[in-house]
């Protein structure tokens, strides 16, 4: 990067000319006829001088984010070359929710075995916090829902669907509506709610299903990322929850019960959140290429079973 723009982004950080000229070790007419030439070339002014310092115009707020994005890249290829260099082990970093359990063990098995030299990092939780984390190079690769796909902070990340998720309702084997073929939804207001990881996503999405059929919402009472908290409840208080088909492909058989409702809660496309220059990295790539193949073939055996 140079100069003029490593000048730039100095004084957004600082918000203050005299400040980012001593850390740049700059005379302050020197930094200020800096950022002229700059304003100058793009042909737009970058700064609002104010009485205490600057800030950022539209155009410089763009700037500085596009250079963000090339710190970030020279950090990747930094990184990279490192790994050349030296023949350090590979580093991956991987979020996903628990949906993802169903499939990205098997992935990795064998991206291991191919890779034994790799080392593998994995954060669980909602797309809604992996996706900033994509953004800023803590991770490689989230797996979620595409339901982000169209906010602007994430349109310059890429997107690969996998798979079709479909969220259930499930309770206990002995719960009175597990002895109904297909329940009335009323009687789910009778129950209490679980939600397994974060649900704030999940619990519009069944309100909204509520909504549809003329019923009251509902509120979760214990919202939970540790599955045994969550089942525990289905077991003893006869508690609701709800799962996606992959979650509940886990769970132990014949000791939990989809409901029939007729249709899901609610469906949508999932898949593989990336940078898209992510996709030079060999393992990463790889590991993408792993996922897909696994999702086909997992999800090709779950539909030939429910046959």
């Amino acid at each position: 990067m140079n100069r003029a723009l490593e000048h730039f982004k100095y004084v957004a950080d600082f918000q203050n000319i005299s400040l980012a000229a001593k850390a740049l070790e700059l005379s302050q007419p020197a930094l200020s006829r800096s950022l002229k030439l700059l304003e100058q070339e793009y042909g737009v002014p970058l700064f609002e001088r104010q009485a205490r310092g600057v800030t950022l115009t539209d155009a410089g707020k763009i700037l500085y984010t596009r250079i963000e994005k090339i710190e970030l890249e020279l950090a990747y290829a930094k990184q990279e070359l490192a790994q050349i260099k030296s023949k350090e082990r590979t580093m991956i970093n991987i979020g996903a929710g628990p949906a993802w359990a169903a499939y990205l063990p098997t992935a990795l098995r064998k991206l291991s075995h191919e890779r034994p030299d790799i080392n593998i990092s994995i954060i669980s939780n909602t797309i809604d916090v992996l996706l900033p984390k994509i953004s800023n190079g803590e991770l490689d690769i989230a797996l979620g829902g595409d339901d982000k796909f169209d906010e602007k902070s994430y349109q310059d990340l890429a997107f690969l669907p996998l798979t079709q998720i479909d969220t259930n309702v499930v309770v206990h084997h002995t719960h009175p509506l597990a002895q109904i073929s297909k329940p009335d939804l009323m009687s789910m207001h009778l129950f209490p709610w679980v939600s397994l990881t974060k649900g704030e996503k999940t619990l519009k999405q069944l309100n909204l299903f509520f909504q549809r059929k003329n019923l009251r919402q509902i509120s979760f009472q214990m919202d939970t990322d540790v599955i045994d908290y969550a089942l525990d409840m289905l077991v003893h208080e006869r508690a609701i929850m709800c799962s996606t088909r992959q979650m509940f492909s886990r769970l132990p058989k014949g000791e939990f019960v989809s409901l029939e409702l007729g249709e899901p809660i609610w469906r949508h496309q999932a898949g593989v959140w990336y940078q898209p220059s992510s996709r030079n990295s060999p393992i990463v790539n790889r590991l993408i290429e792993l996922l897909a193949s696994v999702v086909k073939n997992i999800d090709a055996t779950n539909r030939e079973g429910s046959i």
